[in-house]
C-alpha cells in the first residue's frame, strides 16, 4: 500500500466518522508447476494493497500473502506469494471523495492440503475515515483478481546461449549482476554440445550444461545435407534433454541471449510455465529470436527502433546490450594520456575481428600507407593473428616501416581494448552487436564495413540503423578500399562540428546500464 500526502490540502483536511469493518478472506493456493512441492510451512504473513477511495459503499483492495516453507528434497527456503481481492462495505462511505483507510491482516490459518496445494484463511480489521477534500492519494500495483504470483527475488536461473561471444558475454554480464544482488543464487548456464560458449562459460566459473542443438547449412553438397540430416534428429530429441534440466534444476526464470541453441530450453520453459525473456542483441530480430517471439514473456533490444521489426510490441522491453565495466573506469582524455596519444591529433582505431580480415586487412595497410605521408592522425589497427604478418608485409613492400612511424600502430589483437576505445576519436570496424554496443555507449563515431559473410545479412541492418540515426558512415566491402577509408576517414576527422554530431547520436542511442535495465525486466516477469 502506498499512502502519498499531498501537502497542498493540510489546511483542508477534516475527517468524518470513523468506521471500523471487520471480514475474513480465504483462498487455495495451487503451487506452480516449476516451484518444488511442499514439505512443510514455516510461516505466512501478509499485507493489504489498496486500489482507492471510491463513492460508493466500500473500498476494495487485495490481500497479498507470502508463505514460506520447505521444499521437498531441497535444503533452504522458498517462498510462494499469491494475491485475493477482498471489498469493505460499511455506511457512511457514500460520497466521499477520497477515504483514509488503515487495514490490519491477521493470518488465521496457512495450512498445506497437499504438496501442491496451500489453504489460508486471513482476517481484515479496516478502519476508515472519510475525508472532504482530496488529501490523500491511493495506489497500489496489485492484481484485483486472484493470481498466483511467485516471489520477486531470484535464486535460481538459467541462462541459455551460443554461437558466438556477442550471444555469451551479455549473458555473463547479467549473471554477474545477479550474483552481486543476491550471494546465493544458481546459476546455470545451458547451450550447445560444440559451441564456442563450453570453453567461455566455465571460464568465467558457471555450470554449464549441453543439449543437442546444431545449425542448418543451407547447400545441397553432400557432406551439408548430411550435417542438417544430424541437426534434424538434433532438433527432435533436444527439447526432452531441455525438459530434464529444467526438472532438474528447477529455475525461477529463463533468460536466452541469442543463438540457436537457446531455441529448445527457452521454448521448453516457456510451456512449462517457467518465466523467460529473450535478448535480441542485433537491430532485427534473427531467426532463433523470431521462432521465440510467441513463447517468450519479453523480448529485450537494443534500440527503440527495434521495436517495429516484432509481430508483438508490446512484448519488447529497450534494456541495450551489456558493455564491459572497465570501458567506462577512464575518462577520454586520461585513456589518450595512458596511451601517449595526447598531442592533439585524433586516434583511429580499427579492428575486424579476433581473427582478422584477409580482403579488409589487405585496404587497411593501404590506407596506413597513405596516412605514413603527413601521420595527421594517431592509428592504432588490430590486424587479428591471422592478419598481422600479412600487413606488416604489404606495408615494406609499399616502402612503410613503422619504427619510422610512431603514431601508426599495428597490433597482432588490441588486449588493451577498454582504454584503447575510451580514447578513440573515430572507429574503422564491423558491424557485429557487441561493437556496436560498445560504440554507443561510448559515444564513438564510426566508419562501419559490415561482414557480407553472416547470416541474414544482420550486420549491415545493424550498420544502417546506426546510419540512419547519424552516428556512423556504412562503405560496403565492395565499394570499400584504402583509399575510400582514408579520405572517409579524413572528412569526419578535420570537421569538428560533423565529429561531434555523430559522436552526440552514437551517445543517443548507448544505454550504459543495460544489465541493470535487463535485471530489472526479468524481476517484472516473477
Amino acid at each position: 500500500m502506498e499512502l502519498e500526502l499531498k501537502k497542498e490540502c493540510l489546511d483542508t483536511y477534516e475527517l468524518g466518522e470513523p468506521q471500523t469493518l471487520t471480514q475474513e478472506e480465504t483462498a487455495e493456493t495451487i503451487v506452480p508447476d516449476y516451484c518444488p512441492d511442499i514439505a512443510r510451512i514455516i510461516s505466512a504473513e501478509g499485507v493489504v494493497c489498496l486500489h482507492g477511495g471510491t463513492e460508493q459503499d466500500g473500498v476494495t483492495g487485495t490481500v497479498r500473502v507470502t508463505v514460506l516453507y520447505t521444499p521437498e528434497n531441497e535444503s533452504g527456503v522458498r517462498a510462494l506469494e499469491f494475491a485475493m481481492p477482498f471489498s469493505a462495505q460499511g455506511e457512511g462511505l457514500a460520497g466521499c471523495a477520497h477515504v483514509v483507510v488503515e487495514t490490519e491482516i491477521e493470518l488465521l490459518e496457512s495450512r498445506m492440503l497437499n504438496p501442491r496445494k496451500i489453504f489460508t484463511r486471513c482476517k481484515l480489521v479496516t478502519h476508515l475515515a472519510g475525508c472532504r477534500k482530496v488529501c490523500l492519494t491511493i495506489s497500489s500495483d496489485a492484481e484485483t483478481d486472484p493470481a498466483l504470483l511467485v516471489e520477486k527475488r531470484i535464486d535460481r536461473v538459467i541462462f541459455t546461449c551460443g554461437g558466438t561471444a556477442g550471444h555469451v558475454n551479455p549473458a555473463i554480464a547479467v549473471a554477474q549482476l545477479m550474483a552481486e544482488k543476491n550471494p546465493q543464487i544458481k546459476i546455470l548456464f545451458v547451450g550447445a554440445e560444440r559451441g564456442l560458449e563450453k570453453d567461455l562459460i566455465p571460464k568465467a566459473g558457471y555450470e554449464f550444461r549441453t543439449v543437442h542443438i546444431s545449425s542448418f547449412h543451407r547447400s545441397l553438397k553432400p557432406a551439408e545435407i548430411k550435417h542438417n540430416l544430424v541437426s534434424l534428429y538434433n532438433m527432435v530429441r533436444s527439447p526432452a534433454e531441455a525438459r530434464a534440466i529444467l526438472k532438474e534444476f528447477r529455475p525461477d526464470a529463463v533468460i536466452g541471449t541469442g543463438g540457436y541453441a537457446s531455441y529448445p530450453t527457452v521454448k521448453a520453459a516457456a510451456k512449462m510455465g517457467i518465466p523467460t525473456a529473450v535478448h535480441e542483441s542485433n537491430a532485427v530480430p534473427g531467426l532463433t529470436t523470431e521462432l521465440l517471439e510467441p513463447y517468450a514473456g519479453r523480448i529485450m533490444v537494443g534500440f527503440e527502433s527495434c521495436r517495429q521489426h516484432y509481430k508483438h510490441p508490446e512484448k519488447v522491453a529497450v534494456t541495450g546490450t551489456p558493455v564491459r565495466e572497465d570501458f567506462f573506469t577512464l575518462t577520454k582524455e586520461a585513456a589518450k594520456e595512458k596511451l601517449g596519444v595526447n598531442d592533439g591529433r585524433p586516434l583511429i582505431v580499427s579492428f575486424w575481428g579476433s581473427l582478422g580480415a584477409s580482403g579488409m586487412n589487405a585496404q587497411m595497410a593501404d590506407m596506413l600507407a597513405l596516412e605514413a605521408g603527413k601521420e595527421p592522425f594517431h592509428h592504432i589497427h588490430g590486424a587479428g593473428k591471422s592478419g598481422y604478418a600479412a600487413v606488416l608485409k604489404a606495408l615494406a613492400e609499399k616502402g612503410v616501416d613503422l619504427k619510422d612511424h610512431p603514431s601508426l600502430q599495428v597490433r597482432e589483437y588490441i588486449y588493451d581494448m577498454a582504454p584503447v576505445m575510451r580514447a578513440a576519436d573515430l572507429v574503422i570496424c564491423r558491424a557485429g552487436a557487441s561493437t556496436v554496443s560498445e560504440l554507443t555507449a561510448l559515444g564513438v563515431p564510426a566508419i562501419m564495413v559490415p561482414s557480407p559473410y553472416v547470416t541474414n545479412n544482420h550486420q549491415e541492418k545493424n550498420a544502417r540503423a546506426l546510419e540512419t540515426h547519424g552516428g556512423v558512415e556504412v562503405l560496403l566491402e565492395q565499394n570499400s578500399s584504402g583509399q575510400a577509408l582514408f579520405q572517409t576517414a579524413a572528412g569526419i576527422l578535420h570537421d569538428d562540428v560533423r565529429r561531434e554530431a555523430m559522436a552526440s547520436a552514437m551517445a543517443e542511442l548507448g544505454i550504459r546500464d543495460a544489465a541493470q535495465r535487463i535485471y530489472e525486466t526479468v524481476q517484472e516477469l516473477l
